[in-house]
């Protein structure tokens, strides 16, 4: 029982100190947007209290968005090439994996009769696992030279205000755990 109440009390105290936060926005930021009459990808303009002015990309003509219009927000965030790397790395390995094993089913038994012939099975098998190898390599060069952008969603919940600084926000945590006696 005392956990259970700890725990709902680490819920509400982090929501109050979470509550009221600024919007991590400034100009220029490239941001996914939901409101009435309005949704898609737009670069912000400027920031006012409950007020967002943002264009579309290729626009001229900055809109005015009030805050409490808005049903969905997220904003752009450049991968790092490492991130890059590694989703590029499991993209080619998958691909590599998949065109390997149908390229290996594909061919069908090696009839020579040396010592190297491999059935269906055996040739999926190996050029699978090498193409495997050979896509992962290269969706790695490809994703840490182009690692692409990702969207993290912002609070709706929060204040606008054009001070806001990216990443400053404070985030709590819960752990819990299960003992037998």
């Amino acid at each position: 029982m005392r956990s259970l109440l700890l725990g709902l009390a680490i819920v509400f105290v982090s929501a109050a100190v979470t509550a009221g936060k600024e919007l991590p926005l400034k100009a220029g930021d490239r941001v996914r947007i939901k409101a009435p009459g309005l949704e898609g990808i737009f670069v912000v303009e400027n920031l006012e209290p409950g007020v967002l002015w943002m264009r579309d990309p290729g626009g001229i003509m900055p809109q005015r968005v009030r805050v409490e219009d808005i049903s969905s927000l997220a904003i752009g965030v450049a991968n790092t090439p490492g991130r890059g790397a590694s989703q590029g790395a499991v993209f080619g390995a998958g691909a590599g994996f998949i065109i390997g094993m149908i390229v290996g089913l594909v061919a069908g038994d090696d009839e020579s009769g040396s010592e190297l012939s491999m059935d269906k099975g055996q040739a999926a098998m190996v050029l699978g696992g090498v193409l495997c190898a050979g896509g992962a390599f290269i969706g790695a060069i490809i994703g840490a030279i182009k690692p692409g952008e990702r969207w993290e969603s912002v609070p709706l919940d929060a204040q606008l205000d054009a001070s806001a600084a990216r990443n400053g926000t404070l985030k709590v945590g819960i752990a819990f755990s299960l003992r037998w006696p």
